[in-house]
C-alpha cells in the first residue's frame, strides 16, 4: 500500500510538472503570439500609409503629365503663331514685325494699312 502511494504521488509530482511546464509554454506562446500582432498591426500601418503614398505621387504624376502637355501644346502654338511687334515710327504705328527667332523668318514686316474716310 505504501508502495503504491508512493507510486501515485510520483505520478502525481510527474504530471504536476508536466503541467507546469505546458502552462509556461502556452504562455511563452501568447507572449510571441502578441508580439507578432504588433508587428501585423505595425505593417498594416505602414502598408496603408505606402499604399496613401502611392496614390498621392500617381496624381501628382498625372497633374505633371497635364501640365507637360500644356506647355507642350502651347510652345507649339507659339511655334506656329510667330511674335509680332508693333513698329512705330514718328511715333505712329507703321507696320507689323515678325521676330525672326520665333516666326523661322528673316524678320521681314508687314505695313499696316488704315482706312481713310473721304
Amino acid at each position: 500500500m505504501d508502495k503504491e502511494l508512493h507510486e501515485a504521488k510520483d505520478t502525481s509530482f510527474h504530471l504536476s510538472h508536466q503541467i507546469e511546464n505546458s502552462e509556461n509554454l502556452v504562455k511563452k506562446k501568447e507572449v510571441e503570439l502578441l508580439a507578432m500582432e504588433k508587428r501585423l498591426k505595425a505593417s498594416e500601418t505602414l502598408n496603408t500609409e505606402f499604399c496613401r503614398a502611392i496614390e498621392e505621387l500617381k496624381m501628382e504624376q498625372e497633374e505633371s503629365r497635364r501640365i507637360k502637355e500644356d506647355m507642350d501644346r502651347r510652345s507649339w502654338q507659339r511655334q506656329m503663331v510667330p511674335e509680332i511687334e508693333l513698329v512705330k515710327m514718328a511715333g505712329y504705328q507703321k507696320a507689323w514685325r515678325f521676330d525672326p527667332l520665333t516666326s523661322q523668318t528673316s524678320g521681314f514686316f508687314v505695313p499696316k494699312f488704315t482706312k481713310v474716310a473721304l
